[in-house]
């Protein structure tokens, strides 16, 4: 039993050698998507009767059925490796097949690792072998001259010096054989990282054998990298190898353009200034010419010359207090080059100018991501300025949006774990801006506010009014969004989002002398809930319609005194007048006098 395992373990390592004969390591197959290829050198090469072979199968070169297999066969031959390279397109075969080459000279020969020489010529023939069926094909015979094949070797690039415009590259040209041509060729192509084609210089560098050769390839963009690379040809044969790609850098220069600036005016809260916010725009690479370090901004009444300031900011945004004034300002970019051409302003800070600032901004977070929605800004707002920074920080990034883009949408770049972030958007439209509607957020609960405080503030026969207020966020849960929900009546149920510019709202054409309930509900993954209610009754009558009602009523009760009071005033002095009493009379007093009536 051990014997045989043992028998069965040498066979496997007697086909694991010749397999390694077959593919030895100077016989090199190298796929390359759609073609093969072969290296030998003249070492590998055994002699079977009158041709060369790379592997000991002899007996089958002259037994194998010839069949054309191949297309676009091509040799080359490295001179100083002393190496030939034969590539092909192979056609379709099922199976899993090796390839070796059939070398047969035109000439007579001794010995086959003297046939690669300048003057040799000879016949190169594909043998295929399927290694499933054991099949073997020969392909047609190609000649090969080897004089005509000579390829040369590959450049090295040693050195790369850079300028603003200008990459000057060298590099050494290789070993090139004695019987090569002094004079050869060269080529450069280059590329920038960002893009995938490549470009090609337009004309050949001229190199001299044995030097080492500089080109400098002019008209470039400043603060770019490029991917570089050299190939090239001697007198007769081919080109080259490209060499390996050598990456250089042009130097920074001057930004080309100013940045684009938007303002708005508002009032400060104090007498006699007036609040003016400058946002732009940061440069596009490829007017920037370098890294942006920084933005000057220079601003001055021209009534006021020694009020003339000039501030300097790293970010893309400043607030200034100024005076109720017509003021010249003027904002530009620097790199360490030098600054930019200004973008020049007048703006006349007596009158308020702004846009309406962006309703509705909302964020949650799904998935690892922010999420940004707002109602769709006002006219005429062309688009938006995303500004967010951690609130431990007061570096900023900022992302320009049309203001069309459909919501939610992604902030993009990183976005730290338990790192609260302020997110604020400005709507823009050409030279015009508006204020930053801004909220608090994280990845782990998106908006960091909570409606607090609901409360019914008026009721009516048909409508009532609610309020609420906002708090910093107490709620451990992600919060797609809040909505104000009323129930009751015959009515359906009203459902309006809520978000942090709101904190009333009004519901109409509501059922008299009806009993209604207010909720407000959270939208989370988990589902939605109520998190506060108050419930109300609307009235029978409106205040307008009692007093309508009362008003009347009252002149009514008010006549009918008057009238009464008048009838009676009528009726005593010309139906029931007034008739004396003589009880009451003086005189008939002192008729009744005893001291009167005693006779005399």
């Amino acid at each position: 039993m051990g014997r045989g395992r043992f028998e069965l373990r040498f066979l496997f390592v007697i086909l694991l050698i010749s397999f390694g004969i077959l593919f030895s390591a100077s016989s090199k197959y190298l796929p390359d998507h759609s073609h093969e290829e072969i290296t030998v050198s003249g070492k590998d090469l055994m002699r079977c009767e009158d041709v060369c072979v790379t592997d000991f199968d002899c007996v089958s070169v002259t037994g194998a059925q010839h069949q054309s297999t191949v297309t676009n066969f091509s040799c080359h031959y490295i001179e100083p490796a002393e190496t030939l390279t034969c590539r092909w397109r192979p056609r379709h075969v099922a199976g899993a097949t090796s390839s070796s080459l059939i070398f047969r000279p035109k000439k007579g020969f001794r010995h086959c690792s003297y046939i690669f020489n300048l003057s040799g010529l000879f016949n190169v023939t594909l043998k295929t072998k399927n290694l499933e069926t054991n099949n073997e094909t020969l392909s047609e015979p190609h000649m090969v001259d080897m004089h005509l094949s000579v390829k040369a070797p590959r450049p090295n690039v040693t050195l790369i010096k850079a300028s603003e415009t200008m990459l000057n590259i060298t590099w050494s040209n290789g070993q090139w054989g004695a019987e090569m041509w002094e004079t050869k060729y060269c080529k450069i192509r280059r590329r920038s990282v960002n893009k995938d084609q490549w470009m090609e210089t337009p004309t050949l560098v001229p190199v001299k054998r044995g030097d080492e050769m500089m080109y400098a390839m002019d008209g470039l963009k400043p603060f770019t990298r490029y991917m570089l690379a050299v190939s090239c040809i001697g007198h007769y044969g081919h080109w080259s190898d490209w060499s390996l790609v050598a990456a250089g850098m042009t130097q920074e220069s001057v930004p080309a353009k100013p940045p684009h600036v938007s303002y708005s005016i508002r009032a400060s809260g104090s007498e006699g200034t007036q609040h003016l916010l400058l946002i732009w725009a940061p440069l596009h690479p490829r007017y920037s010419n370098g890294k942006v370090l920084g933005y000057n901004v220079t601003f001055y009444p021209p009534k006021y010359l020694g009020l003339k300031r000039t501030v300097t900011v790293t970010g893309l945004k400043i607030s200034l207090e100024v005076l109720m004034e017509r003021y010249e300002v003027a904002v530009s970019a620097y790199n360490s080059a030098g600054e930019s051409p200004r973008r020049r302003l007048t703006v006349d800070a007596g009158h308020h100018r702004t846009l309406a600032p962006v309703r509705g901004l909302w964020v949650h977070s799904k998935d690892g991501v922010l999420w940004l929605q707002w109602d769709v800004p006002p006219q005429p707002a062309s688009e938006l300025a995303i500004e967010w920074r951690p609130t431990d920080s007061t570096h900023s990034l900022w992302w320009r949006v049309n203001s069309s883009i459909a919501t939610p949408v992604a902030l993009p770049g990183e976005i730290r774990p338990r790192q609260a972030y302020i997110i604020s958007v400005y709507p823009v439209h050409e030279e015009l801006c508006g204020p930053a509607s801004s909220i608090e957020a994280d990845l782990q609960y998106g908006s960091l506010v909570d409606v607090v405080g609901l409360e019914v503030v008026t009721v009516t026969r048909h409508g009532a009014t609610v309020q609420w207020e906002w708090q910093r966020k107490t709620q451990r849960t992600s919060i797609h969004r809040y909505r104000v929900a009323l129930q009751g009546g015959e009515n359906a149920v009203e459902s309006i989002p809520l978000f942090p510019d709101m904190h009333r709202y009004s519901f109409s054409k509501l059922m008299a002398n009806s009993k209604y309930t207010v909720h407000v509900y959270i939208d989370t993954d988990g589902g939605n809930f109520s998190v506060d209610k108050q419930e109300f009754s609307t009235c029978l009558l409106e205040t307008e319609e009692v007093i309508s009602i009362a008003v009347p009523v009252g002149f009514v009760i008010l006549a009918a005194g008057v009238i009464a009071k008048l009838s009676q005033f009528v009726y005593r002095k010309y139906i029931f007048p007034k008739i004396a009493n003589p009880k009451l009379s003086p005189v008939g007093h002192w008729l009744l006098d005893p001291m009167y009536s005693r006779p005399y």
